[in-house]
């Protein structure tokens, strides 16, 4: 596969939401969003494909404000493979990656992009091609300056970049 072609794009239709603090269903324009306050996230379940060649993975988050004209939003992307071996009664993540500080667009409703690299086995919790895996999305506080309202989640999509 080229490297920066995508592996997966997900929609709010795909969310696995966790069992606690996940992010609520709404529309907009009879699109399905879903909201997120910081501390709420959204998970989503697949089989990373068959062209996956193991290499660092780059996450784009597509959202738009609800309300926010001003401030920063951060999100938090972490990966979970499930292979054969894996006990599933419980969550085992690898290691986090945040966007770091992104300022939201100027006008509410408008959609924007944030990203995050996993360049590290850990980061990428190992996962292969053809392993199920999960790709969970929060929102957390911003550094500084915190965007009020809600961030409208609309998709991700993964792709190999190296």
């Amino acid at each position: 596969m080229a490297v920066g072609q995508s592996l997966v794009i997900g929609t709010p239709h795909s969310n696995d939401p966790p069992s606690s603090s996940f992010g609520t269903v709404d529309s907009v324009t009879n699109k399905m969003v879903i909201d997120l306050a910081v501390g709420e996230s959204c998970e989503f379940g697949m089989i990373m494909p068959q062209h996956y060649d193991g290499g660092n993975i780059e996450v784009f988050v597509h959202y738009a404000m609800s309300t926010a004209t001003t401030g920063n939003v951060q999100f938090r992307v972490s990966i979970w493979r499930v292979n054969d071996a894996t006990a599933t009664q419980t969550e085992g993540y690898g290691t986090t990656v945040s966007t770091g500080n992104v300022a939201v667009p100027g006008t509410a409703q408008l959609k924007d992009t944030a990203s995050t690299t996993h360049d590290s086995a850990a980061e990428r919790d190992s996962v292969a091609a053809g392993e199920e895996c999960y790709v969970k999305i929060e929102r957390i506080a911003a550094v500084s300056s915190e965007a009020s309202g809600d961030v409208e989640f609309r998709k991700y999509e993964l792709r190999e970049v190296a």
